[in-house]
């Protein structure tokens, strides 16, 4: 497992910032985002967030809203409705 940091520009819609530790490096990476939430507390644009998966390529199926376009998102399939069931 590794973990993954990464700053999201939600106005934007694309991420500025990707680091990567290694699982023994847990305490460097919530330093390194605690000291990124300091640095850019007064941008509401920016989400920082730290993610945890074996792979890049998992972290992207896992959490694909940071890696998508906006148009690519509004067109992925969503689940159908739950149907109304008559008691």
């Amino acid at each position: 497992m590794r973990y993954f940091l990464l700053v999201y520009d939600r106005r934007r819609h694309r991420i500025t910032t990707h680091l990567e530790f290694p699982f023994e490096r847990r305490d460097d990476a919530l330093a390194q985002r605690a000291a990124l939430v300091r640095e850019h507390r007064e941008d509401p644009d920016l989400e920082i967030v730290l993610l945890g998966a074996n792979t890049f390529d998992d972290l992207k199926k896992t959490h694909s809203r940071y890696f998508k376009t906006v148009d690519q998102l509004a067109k992925q399939k969503t689940r159908r409705p739950l149907e109304r069931v008559e008691v």
